[in-house]
């Protein structure tokens, strides 16, 4: 997977995060919290799991690794 579809993955993820607070702020301030810690947890695996392919990745194919320079 490319970097670009992996930005795009994060972008909309941080989008939709962050719809889902505004959501939460209007629904019940208390949720809010509940809202942050699911985002955390979703773009903590993201990353992990970018983190992950990338590794595998570079076992593999050394001299196509996905990186940013």
């Amino acid at each position: 997977m490319s970097t670009t579809d992996w930005s795009v993955r994060y972008l909309w993820l941080a989008i939709l995060s962050a719809c889902g607070v505004v959501g939460a702020w209007i629904v019940d301030s208390t949720f809010v919290l509940s809202v942050a810690y699911v985002t955390i947890a979703a773009f903590a695996t993201l990353a992990l799991f970018h983190a992950y392919r990338l590794r595998t990745r570079a076992r593999s194919y050394p001299q196509k690794i996905d990186r940013v320079p």
